[in-house]
C-alpha cells in the first residue's frame, strides 16, 4: 500500500515523545508499505536517518511565532487552537499536488 502520512513535526532527531512515536510508527509502517511524509518543519533540517525509509519527505516551513499567535487567537474563536496553529494554505496545495500525482492508496 501507498500511504501519505502528514504531521505537524519532522521527527528527524527522534529525541523526546512525539518524534520518538511518529519516527518509529514510520519505520514499522514502512516494512510493509511505501511511505511518503508531509511535514511542518525547517527544510534544512538534516533527512539522512528519514530517507533510508520513507519514499520522499515534503518539508514546509512554519514560522516559529504562528503557534503561538494561533493559541492566543483560540480566546476569540471556538476552532481549536491546534486547528488554527496548523492551517496552511502551503500545506494544502502540497497534499493536493502529491494527491493528484495518484500515488497513494490512504492518507494518514
Amino acid at each position: 500500500m501507498r500511504i501519505l502520512a502528514l504531521s505537524p513535526i519532522i521527527p528527524d532527531a527522534p529525541s523526546d515523545g512525539d518524534k520518538l512515536r511518529l519516527y518509529h510508527f514510520l519505520k514499522n509502517l514502512s516494512k510493509r508499505h511505501s511511505v511518503t511524509l508531509a511535514a511542518f518543519g525547517d527544510p534544512e533540517t538534516q533527512q539522512e536517518d528519514l530517507s533510508s525509509f520513507v519514499q520522499g519527505v515534503h518539508v514546509l516551513p512554519m514560522p516559529r511565532y504562528r503557534p503561538w499567535v494561533n493559541a492566543f487567537s483560540r480566546l476569540f474563536f471556538e476552532t481549536p487552537s491546534n486547528v488554527n496553529a496548523y492551517a496552511s494554505d502551503a500545506m494544502r496545495e502540497q497534499v493536493d499536488t502529491l494527491l493528484a500525482s495518484g500515488k497513494f492508496d490512504a492518507v494518514f
